[in-house]
């Protein structure tokens, strides 16, 4: 599933996959990808990764400083990571994660971010990406084939 920005019936920016897929084992950090496509011709786009709820960042590492500039014409991938957890969190939408994107190139500060937000310019746009966990089972016996 894809999540497109139009403007003018002219999609801009992709962002995919809206879910985000943590395969969950206990005191390992774990990553996720996803991908932003600038699809204009001509316009940089900035982009910036904030938790949806307060208190994610206990969860994240370095969510904070995660952020880009995709060229005209390009696709960057970004990596969330998730820290070292015993268990995953009770409540999976304390991982959903905000993706910002405005145009240009020099806008990666957040008083940027917030006041295209407020003035609804630069092209802002947001994008909430899901979480969800899956738990890795380790397997304790295999199964061989019987071969005669």
């Amino acid at each position: 599933q894809m999540s497109t920005c139009m403007v003018k019936d002219t999609e801009l920016i992709d962002v995919h996959p809206l879910q985000l897929h943590f395969s969950f084992r206990p005191n390992k950090i774990i990553s996720c990808p996803f991908h932003v496509t600038n699809n204009t011709d001509d316009q940089h786009v900035s982009v910036r990764c904030v938790p949806r709820l307060p208190g994610a960042d206990r969860y994240y590492a370095y969510l904070g400083h995660v952020c880009s500039v995709v060229p005209p014409r390009s696709t960057h991938t970004i990596v969330v990571t998730m820290r070292q957890l015993q268990q995953p969190p009770d409540n999976m939408d304390m991982l959903d994660i905000v993706v910002e994107t405005i145009l240009g190139k020099d806008y990666q500060s957040e008083t940027n971010f917030k006041d295209a937000r407020k003035e609804n310019s630069r092209g802002f746009r947001e994008v909430t990406l899901k979480a969800v966990c899956a738990t890795m089972c380790e397997k304790t016996t295999s199964e061989v084939p019987n071969r005669h």
